[in-house]
């Protein structure tokens, strides 16, 4: 089955507009992921400007809280006269905070918050960095958790393309395929084999799953098995070396970068079609209207 823009609009989402990434550094976002916060960068590159992005997922995805980089100076635009246009259009279905850099001068950072927080009245929160990305990954971490960042997920799933893979013995049969999706919890995938006997709470001892050629090897349990219009979607959850559920950590470690690249390529994708329908098409750029583009490059 092939998944869609719609497919990938599905739960609450984080972007962090314009950051300083000496002090917000990209490894941020792949472990906020980890925690189940699924975070991305918003700026300007060569395919589209930050403006055409920040319009493209206010008008496609449901769910999301945008924080703003106070101090990022990017020509051509009034930050609060910004955020004041997104409030006014988008209401309360948009959580909008800023951060800003620590000030020395306290009477600074009180005409600041004063500002975003009671004129403005921004819901997010004003939250202030230190000069250390360490203290910044945990003061970021306490705003995601105090904004419900997470939604009604613990983990956040990552829709897999082909180079994401699994392989498994059963009854003397060998399976394979592409996996579905994956995260640090569960993986999936769908078959029509009339030989794969399956039901819930069945264990497979050797599952080998390549994460775009690197190779994780692990026990899992069927912990749900929909039927489809042609075979069965099968959901396994990993187990760890002393059969409890869970990954192993060194595995952990190796697949949390590719959930995080999984989702920003499908991020990238689904930017780039809907840029695409809003200078193609004279009809108003909406989830309904691109949902059903597939998240793949032609």
């Amino acid at each position: 089955m092939s998944a869609t823009i719609r497919d990938f609009s599905y739960g609450r989402k984080v972007f962090f507009i314009n950051p300083d990434i000496t002090l917000v550094s990209e490894q941020f976002l792949v472990d906020f992921f980890a925690l189940g916060y699924e975070c991305y960068f918003l700026e300007s590159d060569k395919t589209l400007t930050f403006e055409e992005k920040l319009k493209i997922v206010l008008s496609i995805f449901p769910d999301i809280i945008l924080i703003f980089n106070a101090d990022s100076v990017v020509p051509g635009v009034n930050l609060f006269l910004l955020i004041d246009e997104v409030q006014k259009k988008y209401g309360d279905r948009v959580t909008i905070g800023i951060t800003y850099v620590k000030r020395a001068n306290p009477s600074v950072k009180y005409d600041l918050e004063k500002k975003f927080n009671f004129e403005m009245g921004i819901k997010g929160g004003c939250i202030q960095l230190e000069y250390n990305q360490h203290a910044n990954f945990n003061i970021l971490a306490q705003a995601l958790y105090a904004n419900q960042a997470q939604g009604r997920r613990k983990n956040v799933r990552a829709i897999c393309n082909k180079n994401y893979v699994y392989s498994f013995e059963k009854d003397n049969f060998l399976f394979s395929g592409t996996l579905q999706d994956i995260s640090l919890s569960h993986f999936s995938f769908e078959n029509n084999s009339d030989s794969l006997k399956l039901e819930v709470t069945d264990r497979v001892q050797r599952f080998q799953i390549s994460l775009n050629g690197n190779l994780m090897i692990t026990p899992a349990i069927l912990i749900m098995k929909r039927p489809l219009e042609n075979g069965f979607l099968y959901v396994f959850a990993y187990l760890n070396e002393t059969g409890s559920p869970g990954l192993h950590v060194r595995y952990a470690n190796m697949l949390k970068p590719n959930i995080y690249m999984l989702k920003n390529t499908n991020l990238n994708i689904s930017l780039i079609k809907s840029y695409l329908h809003s200078k193609n098409s004279r009809t108003p750029l909406t989830l309904d209207a691109v949902g059903n583009e597939l998240l793949e490059m032609n």
